[in-house]
């Protein structure tokens, strides 16, 4: 089924396989399906009898291309696969701090629950994990995703993003199945996994997000290259708070130059969802400041020189080494506007960005001895011969491990040989690695 769902992205695949005494191990690749079944890691883990396989094949829809950004993502109570998309990963606790929407969801679960990371959440969800603590297989999803399931003879569960993949790859091994039906919608189903192989009968909780998107109600009109809200009253939502299910709703006073939320005059900033900014195109911003919001995240201010008066945003990753502060850059818009409660902002799209030609010979020896244009002002990392390198450069270079011809991942202890190639950390546990291979 991996292989089949490569259709749906090749960028990473991953998987977590849990045995029967409930450890688990979680191999992860860069690239198509064959990359990671072929590893040695993947086939290491695979050795023994097990209760459960969760696949994912990754389409990288935000944060770059590495193997710490495959699916499944690890914490200590959690470790599962999400396929979506969310719209508002700045809700989710410490969610500035992930480069994947996906990732800073599970963190949320493995610090506050499944119900708590739901009730405000904005997207698209079929979510599929193992709860370590509770030896539970775990499925959720909302209208929009699917998750096919079916049931084998034997009593086995099988699910997939699609249907067809199901019935291609039970066929072909001969397996008799049920017909395949979909998960309900905002039904949580938790199964228990027995240390003989069976299953639990599954625990079925309603759980559905309570999130109310922002309501515009005016009119306006699209003047000298932007669009002008006239002054009107704006409902910023219904905003659930606390254990206790009482909604408050602030109504927004028109003035004769903005708004007023919360006693604050929030002046019209010439931006609405009418937007300029279309997909792919890149732009010119200059970063003229910092600033950080109400959850904590911090972001430099961007001013594009076309259009001065629209509010930008570029929310920073902690892992980002380039400095941007007073600089040029190059990146794509996202194609809708965002309100928080001092008004309409856009969003830079983190993954795109790339520093200015002109600015690049600004950036310190300290932080990346050479740049090229188009490099995007992400994390970096040292090569063989101690230079820091782009991550997406750093992949190519060394992503392959010398001894296993496996992945290599730069976060882990992983180590360069004296001809400078690299050897994943899991060889160079090894001993016989250590008999053969001289380490710089």
């Amino acid at each position: 089924m991996l292989i089949l769902d490569t259709l749906r992205g090749i960028d990473s695949t991953g998987a977590v396989i849990v045995h029967r005494d409930g450890t688990f191990d979680t191999p992860k690749a860069i690239g198509h399906a064959y990359n990671l079944l072929e590893s040695r890691v993947f086939n290491e883990g695979m050795k023994g009898i097990h209760t459960a396989l969760i696949g994912h094949n990754r389409f990288a829809t935000q944060g770059r291309v590495s193997v710490r950004n495959a699916h499944p993502f690890e914490f200590n109570k959690v470790v599962g696969a999400h396929n979506g998309t969310l719209k508002n990963k700045y809700y989710l606790e410490a969610g500035h701090k992930f480069d994947v929407d996906s990732e800073a969801l599970y963190h949320h679960i493995n610090s506050k629950g499944v119900e708590d990371a739901i009730k405000g959440l904005d997207g698209a969800w079929a979510l599929t994990w193992y709860n370590i603590e509770e030896g539970s297989l775990n499925f959720l999803r909302n209208k929009e995703r699917p998750l096919w399931m079916t049931v084998l003879k034997g009593g086995q569960l099988a699910w997939a993003s699609e249907q067809w993949m199901l019935e291609v790859a039970l066929s072909r091994e001969e397996l008799e199945y049920t017909d395949p039906e979909q998960l309900p919608v905002d039904q949580w189903h938790k199964i228990q996994l027995h240390a003989d192989g069976s299953l639990g009968k599954p625990h079925v909780v309603p759980l559905a997000s309570r999130f109310q998107p922002y309501v515009s109600q005016g009119s306006g009109e699209w003047r000298n290259g932007a669009w002008h809200s006239k002054p009107t009253i704006v409902t910023t939502g219904t905003q659930t708070t606390g254990t206790s299910n009482v909604a408050s709703v602030q109504t927004p006073v028109a003035g004769a130059a903005g708004v007023i939320i919360d006693n604050k005059k929030i002046e019209d900033s010439g931006v609405d969802n009418g937007s300029p900014y279309a997909k792919g195109i890149e732009v010119k911003l200059y970063v003229f400041g910092c600033g950080h919001d109400t959850s904590g995240g911090k972001y430099y201010m961007c001013r594009d020189a076309a259009s001065p008066q629209r509010n930008i945003k570029l929310f920073i990753n902690q892992n980002d080494k380039t400095e941007l502060l007073n600089k040029h850059i190059w990146a794509e818009m996202h194609t809708y506007s965002v309100r928080d409660r001092y008004g309409l902002y856009y969003k830079v799209q983190h993954s795109t960005v790339r520093l200015d030609k002109a600015d690049i010979n600004t950036v310190t020896k300290e932080v990346v001895e050479e740049l090229a244009d188009g490099t995007s002002a992400g994390r970096f990392f040292h090569d063989s011969k101690g230079a820091l390198i782009p991550e997406q450069d750093w992949y190519k270079k060394h992503g392959e491990c010398a001894w296993c011809s496996g992945h290599v991942n730069p976060n882990m202890a992983f180590k360069f040989t004296q001809s400078g190639e690299a050897v994943c950390h899991e060889c160079v546990a090894q001993g016989e690695v250590n008999q053969y291979v001289q380490f710089h």
